[in-house]
């Protein structure tokens, strides 16, 4: 038979127990109000992560250290107590470490639409996003630490011992930190940002998809992800046709026989010029189109026109239609140009 004592004792601990699942359900009816007073706000979505991730998290931690408080209320285990509590602790550290891990790129993203909806200015997002991996390193680091200390395992000798083989541990990882020192100065210099249309030594082209402390990744024309190590790109001459802005120059160069008039191909040119910054969406629209002859060629005087494309992307289209309604006007006005020509002699 059990004492009464033993009774009391087990049902102190199961009153512990269900103390925390209603504690826990309390939690996800709380969530479920939040999410459905809050579902037609503009950052719905973003807060409706947050919220679940948060209310799954306390949930767990609630039934975890409900029921391993309800065993160490138990006098049978009486002996286990100190680390039933550690664990309690442990499960604590871990469950809040693994709520902010998860929520950093969350109010990032959240503080970063703020700033941009404030601001017309270019909002550097690859630096927010390498930062917000440094804050991930430093909090996972001090629950690490705040995890061994509750286990009993000294952190000053251990740090010590790392500092003792820290010379073979640098050694060992130079590439590693090359790569994320390099990744410090593309993001505090201001290199590149995220969307950015860049070319490297190696005529490597294509749009910064993500900067991250070890490694770059660019997709290119060919919609294929490249990795480059952040020592390349910092080590590179590196073109950047996103800076010191978006807009693009295109340059169209052509060329019309001798025999036509100048004036009157730049009159053309610039008419052309002008119809197509007019009615393209791609084109700057407060930019002067300009023509210039460049040179004598071989068969035609060379000019030069250019127009502004609001971007990479618009440029190409701008182009395109740029040399098509060029072409077509000069068919229609009689403006000839020459093919190449090259004479052989018989010996």
């Amino acid at each position: 038979m059990f004492s009464d004592n033993t009774v009391l004792n087990a049902i102190i601990a199961a009153c512990i127990f269900v103390a925390a699942i209603i504690l826990s359900l309390g939690v996800t009816y709380f969530s479920r109000v939040i999410k459905r007073r809050f579902s037609s706000h503009s950052l719905a979505r973003l807060l409706l992560k947050t919220i679940d991730r948060i209310a799954r998290a306390i949930v767990a931690l609630f039934i975890i250290n409900g029921a391993l408080l309800a065993l160490a209320s138990l006098n049978a285990l009486s002996t286990w107590r100190a680390h039933i509590l550690i664990a309690c602790a442990i499960v604590f550290i871990l469950v809040v470490t693994y709520i902010l891990l998860r929520n950093i790129g969350t109010i990032f993203t959240w503080r970063l639409s703020i700033l941009q909806a404030r601001t017309t200015r270019h909002i550097n997002t690859g630096a927010a996003l390498f930062f917000k991996r440094i804050i991930q390193i430093v909090l996972s680091a001090i629950s690490l630490m705040l995890i061994l200390a509750l286990l009993g395992i000294p952190v000053g000798p251990l740090l010590a011992s790392l500092g003792i083989g820290g010379i073979a541990v640098a050694l060992a990882i130079q590439p590693t930190l090359a790569n994320f020192f390099a990744g410090m100065q593309i993001v505090s210099d201001n290199v590149v940002h995220i969307g950015d249309f860049v070319e490297l030594d190696d005529k490597l082209r294509g749009y910064v998809v993500d900067i991250g402390w070890r490694s770059t990744k660019i997709r290119t024309t060919a919609n294929n992800i490249i990795i480059a190590p952040n020592s390349i790109l910092a080590d590179s001459k590196l073109i950047n046709y996103n800076q010191p802005n978006h807009t693009v120059n295109v340059i169209v160069r052509c060329g019309v026989s001798y025999e036509n008039n100048l004036d009157y191909v730049k009159k053309l040119a610039l008419e052309v010029a002008a119809d197509i910054e007019a009615r393209m969406d791609e084109a700057v629209k407060n930019f002067e189109p300009r023509v210039a002859f460049d040179e004598f060629g071989e068969s035609n005087i060379v000019f030069v026109m250019v127009l502004q494309a609001k971007d990479r992307l618009a440029s190409i289209n701008l182009k395109s239609e740029l040399i098509a309604r060029l072409h077509q006007r000069f068919r229609e006005e009689n403006i000839k140009i020459n093919y190449p020509l090259r004479l052989t002699h018989p010996k």
